[in-house]
């Protein structure tokens, strides 16, 4: 299982498939390995796969909300929900005391969204049968839909009174207390099963993630150090090294990672966090050798590349190295934008299918990447002649003619000794992505630059509908101030600050700074004053 998760976080899904089906046949109650297999399904489009894979599921595991929500997406992108939603109503009117139909009709109105309905059954059922631990299963499940977390909590409770004896509902009972945003609950389930249970990692570890969201990493820390079963479970040394690496101490970042990639060798995110450590530690020659064996083994991180080619001098000057490091981030880069996608549209229901990146979140991942292309780009830029550099990026939008950065990083580039060449590039990067804010920021600077204000003012005012920020509301200020016209544009927001529900501060910082520049200081005062 642990090779599946590496090979998810490396979005080769395939080969994550295969591994996730070994071991559900090895440990066919493990339900982690039933998540990782939907989930690598959904990232492969293989919605008939998930369906069997769900059919294969040992039974008393079928109700977990995680994987009915997988099989669910699976049924809706299939168009065959309301069909079997019908059969199963027909056989439960037919045979209300069949418990087996219940439980799947249950489900079903659940599926395509008739949860009042849902609630109801659920609710006679568990009258009738307070023993069968599905129906709170399903009804768990409702209110996560709903988000009635207090209703989580609830349903939970009222079957620990029932099944006394399963340990897995004080952990259900603290993440539950987490998603109600009670902490202080949730840490005293968690120091509760430590009392009754030991430190047991199925325990420490949730509560190490909390103390880390919650800013606390040199506690987050200490928990899995004093994990009992430490041996058994060798990601500890991953996650501890994620940690250390945050808390400022590479040196032992190094260390715990080293120890987990002495097992497995091949997880190239890992790889890239060493050689992170390793440059924090000045070890410069052992960074460049761990960031070598990250591409070999499928890391197609961009700091990884521009660290190899800039230790490369005599490789400096080949294209085709060049092309392969860009052309390979930037398609790592969209696939994991892809990832995001998925995971944020599972995350509204409170889903955490994989959580070995709990330590280095995927978004945070993400951020990385796209910051260390830039990095890369900077370095192409000087380690290239102008012309080669040219030649690179027109090859590169060949390649990866969607992807808007690459319209940014042209113009960019163009900018510097030909902005008619860098304006053409960047109106055809709006033509790609016409919210990207940066892009459209560029054209303003350049429509300034030639003395344009109005079509300046235009530009700016369609970045500040995408986004703000404070080049744009200065920008504003100074343009509106520029062509006489920042009354009406002061008029505009106070209108919009006036509808305003909640103060926005910066935007308030900057309609008082227009008051004055307008010379209407007494309006200025009486917002500063509120």
């Amino acid at each position: 299982m642990i090779i599946g998760r590496e090979k998810l976080d490396q979005l080769n899904y395939k080969s994550a498939i295969e591994h996730f089906k070994a071991a559900t046949e090895i440990a066919p109650d493990n339900i982690d390995t039933h998540r990782g297999l939907l989930f690598a399904y959904l990232n492969t489009e293989d919605y008939n796969e998930i369906i069997q894979a769900y059919q294969k599921i040992p039974e008393h595991l079928q109700s977990d909300h995680q994987l009915m929500t997988l099989r669910s997406h699976a049924l809706v992108e299939l168009g065959e929900i309301d069909e079997v939603l019908e059969l199963y109503r027909e056989r439960y009117e037919n045979n209300p005391e069949d418990i087996s139909t219940a439980l799947t009709y249950g489900q079903l109105l659940i599926e395509t969204g008739q949860l009042t309905d849902a609630g109801e059954l659920f609710e006679n059922l568990i009258e009738e049968y307070p023993r069968e631990s599905k129906i709170y299963d399903f009804l768990i499940d409702l209110n996560h839909r709903t988000r009635n977390y207090e209703g989580v909590v609830n349903v939970i409770k009222r079957q620990m009174v029932q099944f006394p004896e399963d340990e897995d509902l004080g952990l259900q009972l603290a993440r539950a207390h987490q998603m109600n945003r009670n902490t202080d609950q949730a840490f005293a389930v968690y120091d509760s099963l430590q009392t009754e249970i030991g430190n047991i990692y199925d325990v420490m570890h949730p509560k190490a993630v909390l103390l880390f969201r919650e800013g606390k990493k040199h506690d987050a820390y200490q928990e899995l150090q004093n994990v009992e079963d430490r041996a058994e479970n060798q990601v500890i040394e991953k996650q501890l090294g994620k940690i250390a690496l945050q808390n400022g101490n590479p040196e032992v970042a190094v260390s715990h990672f080293s120890e987990y990639l002495a097992k497995s060798p091949a997880d190239s995110i890992t790889l890239v966090l060493k050689a992170r450590s390793l440059r924090e530690t000045g070890k410069e020659h052992e960074a460049k050798i761990t960031y070598q064996k990250a591409i070999e083994s499928g890391a197609n991180w961009p700091e990884a590349y521009h660290y190899v080619l800039q230790q490369n001098q005599k490789k400096k000057d080949e294209m085709e190295e060049w092309l392969n490091a860009f052309s390979n981030s930037i398609q790592n880069i969209e696939a994991r934008k892809q990832v995001l996608m998925i995971e944020a549209q599972l995350a509204m229901q409170e889903m955490d299918i994989v959580q070995d990146d709990s330590f280095y979140p995927k978004d945070k991942q993400f951020g990385d990447l796209q910051e260390s292309l830039w990095d890369l780009y900077e370095f192409g830029w000087q380690a290239l002649p102008k012309n080669k550099f040219e030649q690179l990026l027109w090859s590169l939008k060949d390649r990866h003619p969607d992807f808007p950065a690459l319209y940014e990083m042209a113009g960019n580039f163009f900018k510097n000794f030909d902005e008619d060449k860098a304006l053409s590039v960047y109106k055809n990067g709006i033509v790609v992505d016409s919210d990207n804010a940066s892009i459209i920021i560029a054209i303003a600077q350049i429509k300034e630059n030639r003395g344009k204000i109005d079509e300046s003012i235009l530009w700016y005012e369609r970045a500040h509908s995408v986004e703000t920020s404070p080049d744009v509301y200065r920008a504003l200020i100074r343009l509106h101030r520029e062509a006489e016209t920042l009354d009406r544009l002061v008029n505009r927001w106070l209108i919009k600050y006036q509808s305003q529900r909640r103060t926005d501060p910066e935007f308030q910082q900057y309609l008082i700074d227009a008051l004055h520049r307008a010379g209407r200081s007494s309006e200025a005062r009486e917002i500063a004053s509120q």
